[in-house]
């Protein structure tokens, strides 16, 4: 298996691949550096909950790691900067995926098998070359990966979803459930997409983004909705940005995407215990002027659509659907009906268009670009087309 290892500087904290630091009189052995690892991960388990390590995480991470190999009475004082190298490479290294990672024009990472290997990278999906040695090293790979979460993944848990620091999410899948070990890599961008630069990108044109500004400016309840990999949260981020900083706002999310950058607002993240249903009740107690959820998908629909109806308007949320129009509509509907016992599906869909104000629709190209497609405003009696994509044709291939 390659491995990343760590300059020979006492003090460097970068690496380089395929530089060997020199090997110790005394053997290193594997069982205390997974002794230490554990003792590092105890006590500052942000420490090592990392993707890409930027320089500072890896000053802290040398740091920690430093501590815990001096306190190691069989540690030799002249050996502590060796060990301590050897323990932040056991723990940051991810060996020829380093480069991928580090990458930050890769979105998603998916690791089919050792040598089947893709990556979303500006907005295509493309094979990477990547030699990940045999299914042994990629099991170790994914483990190391989960391991950064605190999560658990061996025989008997074959199956381990984890979010980590920087909001990456790691999806893991072992034998016997896939035929080889799998990672799925979900990265969350580090440099947020503006207004500006998504007009360059042809998302939207300042008609477009102006006529979502004032849907925002007036309170109308919106729903944004698009296919896998659209836009959608990258939008809501936009349009939560842009409420106004005297309202307070309270978000719920499965996971942590939207990281508004305002005052007044409040982060929730569902959990084992509590869920999206179960935390819009508690929003609702925190006197919020706006909720925002992240993605409506069970039947937490019809709590949000109450939510809507009896005086937090101007709320917002995603939803997944490959068409926009009555589709999304007739999505939602299905979702608050796991919920809403005694409606009609008409009954529930007649709510619907009672709350929900305005419908943003967005798709992504064969090209892996991103655009609204159409702005509509939603009455009982049916849809009113406020904008739609007039931009240059783009081709598909």
């Amino acid at each position: 298996m390659v491995e990343i290892h760590w300059t020979q500087g006492a003090e460097d904290v970068g690496w380089q691949p395929g530089v060997v630091p020199p090997k110790p009189e005394a053997p290193l052995l594997s069982e205390r550096l997974e002794r230490w690892e554990q003792r590092l991960r105890a006590r500052d388990p942000e420490a090592v909950a990392h993707l890409v390590w930027t320089r500072e995480r890896l000053r802290r991470l040398e740091a920690v790691a430093e501590e815990v190999v001096r306190e190691d009475p069989t540690v030799a004082r002249d050996w502590v900067g060796w060990f301590r190298r050897a323990l932040v490479n056991r723990i940051a290294g991810m060996g020829p995926l380093d480069q991928l990672l580090l990458d930050e024009d890769v979105e998603d990472l998916f690791i089919n098998g050792p040598e089947d290997i893709y990556c979303v990278r500006g907005g295509r999906m493309v094979r990477a070359q990547l030699d990940l040695g045999d299914e042994d090293d990629l099991l170790a790979l994914a483990q190391r990966l989960v391991a950064r979460a605190g999560t658990v993944l061996n025989s008997e848990h074959p199956v381990a979803d984890a979010e980590l620091a920087d909001g990456s999410r790691i999806h893991c899948v072992l034998p016997p459930v896939a035929a080889v070990p799998s990672i799925t890599v979900r990265r969350r961008r580090q440099r947020r997409l503006g207004p500006e630069e998504a007009m360059a990108q042809g998302t939207f044109d300042a008609r477009g983004w102006e006529i979502l500004r004032q849907l925002v400016a007036q309170r109308l309840n919106l729903l944004v909705a698009g296919g896998a990999g659209a836009g959608k949260t990258s939008l809501l981020r936009m349009l939560g940005a842009v409420v106004p900083a005297d309202e307070r706002v309270v978000v719920i999310e499965d996971v942590r995407e939207l990281a508004l950058d305002r005052p007044n607002v409040v982060s929730l993240k569902a959990d084992g215990a509590l869920g999206l249903h179960e935390l819009i009740v508690q929003a609702l107690r925190m006197r919020p002027d706006r909720i925002i959820v992240g993605e409506v998908r069970g039947e937490e629909a019809f709590d949000l659509l109450e939510a809507m109806a009896t005086g937090q308007s101007g709320s917002m949320a995603t939803i997944h659907s490959r068409s926009g129009g009555w589709a999304v509509l007739h999505r939602l509907a299905r979702l608050a009906l796991r919920r809403a016992r005694g409606f009609g599906f008409a009954e529930m869909l007649g709510q619907i268009t009672e709350t929900i104000d305005a419908l943003v629709f967005l798709e992504r190209l064969p090209t892996g670009s991103r655009r609204v497609s159409t702005v509509e405003r939603v009455h009982r009696e049916g849809l009113e087309l406020v904008w739609r994509w007039n931009g240059p044709k783009e081709a598909t291939s």
